[in-house]
Order: structure tokens, then sequence, then C-alpha cells
């Protein structure tokens, strides 16, 4: 359904009860429709009194477990969904808010388990689907999200997130191309679409082709300027081709919109360090170890400026179990590809691991 489509039930539902006071199904009607819309609150006061008219109206509880969902109040929204599955085990919808609600608390097998059994009772639950293929996208099972994904586009050609979530699971499957063609058909159905633009730039970047990735960030921009992750991925492809005026601009904008995202930061001090800006760029890597200790491309960054500032046996204390966990810590060159940085981030990682494999170690230096 569409907005108005949804306003116009609202008001449909709102005359029958003017007509008919007593109507418990137009109040509770209503207020599935505003759980939907993202009206809780007077979603929950319609639920309340079709609840207090009749204890057994499962469809009341399962539009009040959709308001409470929307609250972040998962525990009620979790109560209402089991009650509503208890008092009608065959309402699909209702098992499809307990996945919901599973979903929401990363219980993904939890999730999966009550989103088939929702399957089960209506095949064609297209939403359903769509839950399956995140529950399989977050726990890196992406031929079944693609499975799943796929379905529920057959089955609602119209519902946009599906295309998107699609588009997000080829590009980890490295299918850029098809990735690229599913955002678009998501465009055809919301025009203005910041996330369907910001998807196509991560298959370009993807691709190599940094020029048409910009693009695609410009255009998610254009319609949410407040889209923290495309600011940040197009100040990494403006800093590839040495737009690094631009870049920072872009990256500062994104700590300031996310200033918990650790990539914000990883992106930050790589710029820095093309600015040859060593003491801001460590500390961009020092914050984002403090949200993500482990994270390796920060630990990465952190060692490449002490070895830039010559701190060389610092620098090999970080890297050197990065390279026996990792691979891509083991070859400068696999390092950059892997983490898309600049020629001049992957020359200071090549002096690393040659040190490293020549047991050069300098005298250590005084940390700052």
């Amino acid at each position: 359904m569409q907005r108005c489509e949804f306003e116009s039930a609202v008001l449909s539902f709102t005359e029958a009860i003017k007509h008919q006071p007593d109507f418990i199904m137009a109040y509770s009607n209503r207020a599935m429709v505003l759980a939907l819309t993202r009206q809780p609150t007077a979603a929950i006061e319609d639920a309340n009194l079709v609840i207090k008219s009749d204890p057994q109206f499962a469809h009341a509880y399962t539009a009040r477990g959709i308001a409470f969902a929307h609250q972040g109040k998962v525990e009620q929204a979790l109560a209402d969904a089991n009650e509503a599955t208890r008092l009608a085990p065959k309402y699909a919808f209702a098992h499809y808010l307990r996945g919901e609600v599973f979903k929401a608390q990363k219980r993904y097998e939890d999730a999966i388990g009550t989103y088939k059994t929702t399957l089960h009772k209506n095949p064609n639950f297209a939403l359903a689907y769509f839950g399956l293929g995140v529950c399989y996208f977050e726990m890196e099972k992406l031929d079944e999200a693609i499975s799943a994904l796929q379905n529920a586009i057959q089955l609602a050609p119209g519902h946009m997130m599906s295309y998107i979530q699609l588009g997000l699971t080829l590009i980890l499957k490295d299918r850029y191309e098809e990735a690229i063609e599913i955002f678009k058909k998501s465009i055809q159905i919301r025009p203005h679409n910041s996330a369907a633009y910001y998807g196509i730039g991560l298959a370009y970047t993807g691709l190599y082709d940094s020029e048409r990735a910009i693009l695609a960030f410009s255009k998610s921009l254009e319609f949410d300027r407040n889209n923290a992750l495309a600011c940040q991925s197009r100040a990494g492809e403006y800093a590839l081709i040495g737009k690094l005026n631009y870049a920072l601009d872009d990256s500062n904008e994104a700590v300031r919109l996310m200033p918990g995202l650790v990539q914000n930061y990883t992106v930050r001090g790589h710029i820095y360090f093309l600015l040859q800006m060593f003491t801001e760029s460590l500390s961009d890597f020092n914050r984002a170890l403090k949200i993500q200790p482990q994270n390796k491309f920060a630990l990465a960054g952190k060692a490449i400026n002490l070895a830039a500032v010559n701190r060389m046996s610092e620098a090999i204390l970080i890297w050197k179990p990065l390279a026996e966990d990792d691979k891509h810590f083991r070859d400068a060159k696999t390092f950059q590809t892997e983490y898309r940085c600049a020629d001049e981030f992957e020359k200071m990682a090549h002096q690393i691991i040659d040190s490293i494999n020549s047991d050069d170690m300098p005298d250590n230096k005084p940390s700052i």
C-alpha cells in the first residue's frame, strides 16, 4: 500500500467508527494501519480499546505489538505477538511479528524459524521472505539470502527494500553489475531513492570506478543530506583520485553525522595520512580503536603512521600479529586491494612488511 492508501484506510475506519462506535473490528483495523504507518501512540490507544472490550481478539494484539516494536519496546512487542499466536495459531501475521521482534533482538536463528512458520501458514507472505533475506544476510549466508529476497520480489514486485537488500547482498558476492541493475529497479519504484544510489556507488567502488561511484554517492546525498555512509564513501573515493580537500570535507561531515561509526575515523585517518598530517591521522586511527579495538584496518593505519614518523619497531609490533592472522597483511599489494587504500599507504605497508621479513628491527623510540 502507498502512503495515500493508508491515509484513506484510516479515514474509512474512522468513518465506520462514527456510525457504529462499538464496531471493534474497525478500531482494530485502524490500529493496524496506524501501527504500520509508524503512529504507535494512536495505534496502542485503539488496540487497548479493542483488547479491553474483547481480550480474545488476536488481531488487536498484533497491531499493538507492531506499535510497541516501533517504540523500541521489544519485550512488550514479543509478549503481544506470543499472545496473538496463542489465540489464533493460524494467524500468519502474528507469527511474522514474532520474527520481526527476534530480528530486532539479533536472534537470527529464532527469527528464521519463525519466518518459516509464517510461510507455512501463508506461502505468499512476501515480507516473511524479506525478513528471511535480512537474517541470512546478517549471518553471512549469502546464497540463502539471495534466494529469499528473490522470492520476496516475485511476490511483491513493488517492495523497494527487497531490491535494496538484494543489491547489497549481490555486492558481497562480487556480482556488481547485477547489483547495479537491481538498484536501478528500486529507483523505478521510488525515484528519489538515496539508498539505491548509495548501493550503486558501492557497486562502482567494487568495480574500481571512482568517477561513477562519486556520481552515485552525490546523487544519494542529493536526496538525503544526512546519509553519513554516502559521505564517508564519497570521501574515500575522492581520496583515491587525489581530491583530498573534498575528501576531508566529506569525512568531517560523516563524523559529524555519525560520530560513533568506526569507519568514519579510519576513512578520515587515511585522508589525513595522504595530507601528511600524521598526528591527526594517528589520532583518528586511535579513535577508531577505542570504538572497535580489534579493527584490522585501524590497527594497520596506526602502524603505518608510526612507521611514517620513524617508529618502525612499534609499527612492526602492531603489524606482525596481523600478518600472522590474516594473509592480506603479508603482501602490500594484497593489503591495498583488500582495503582500497592509496598508493602512499601501500608503500608504507610495503616498508613495514619488508622490515618484518628482513628482521630489521630498529631501536624503539618513545611513544607520543
